[in-house]
């Protein structure tokens, strides 16, 4: 099932590259259709097409590889849900936001437990004022907002995307943790 999905994406990927690829050259496929019609030359009506049409495709190739670099990483799978009940140990500071660090409630808080077991949510807090932020996409960039003390956060990377790097840190700093108290 994982492989089936892994090639969907792929070939989702590809699909769009090569329809990022075909934009930035439509000016070049009208001019060499037009030519195989007409008597004009490629050559002649390449360069009779306005300038700001070319601007226009080259902005429109640079907008959709944007987004593509933008929804890298993101699933429409939420990757946090918990099936037993989680208890909030500490917080991680990252990206200019609080992360809360969760470990299952059963377990005892120790160091060992919090490295092995812990998760990071995906709802970070504003550091100031520790209210969660809102999150939300626009068309070039995410924004992380905070309705309490106007904390706004703009970046290009999706949530899980973000998250997935909180994880990272927060182990990284864990494990030399651990490594100084040994």
């Amino acid at each position: 099932m994982v492989n089936k999905k892994y090639k969907e994406i792929i070939l989702s990927e590809s699909i769009r590259g090569f329809f990022n690829i075909i934009i930035a050259f439509i000016p070049v496929i009208y001019a060499g259709i037009s030519s195989i019609f007409t008597t004009s030359s490629f050559e002649k009506i390449l360069f009779d097409i306005p300038w700001y049409i070319y601007l226009l495709f080259v902005i429109i190739a640079i907008v959709v590889k944007i987004r593509l670099k933008m929804n890298e990483g993101k699933t429409d799978i939420l990757k946090h849900w918990h099936v037993v009940h989680y208890k909030k140990v500490c917080f991680a500071n990252a990206f200019d936001m609080k992360w809360d660090v969760e470990i299952p409630k059963d377990e005892p808080v120790n160091l060992i437990n919090v490295y092995n077991n812990f998760d990071i949510p995906p709802k970070p807090k504003c550091e100031k004022c520790n209210v969660k932020l809102d999150y939300q996409d626009n068309f070039l960039w995410y924004t992380y907002d905070c309705f309490n003390c106007s904390f706004k956060k703009r970046t290009w990377q999706c949530l899980e995307k973000v998250t997935d790097h909180v994880n990272e840190v927060f182990s990284a700093k864990l494990e030399d943790h651990i490594k100084k108290k040994k």
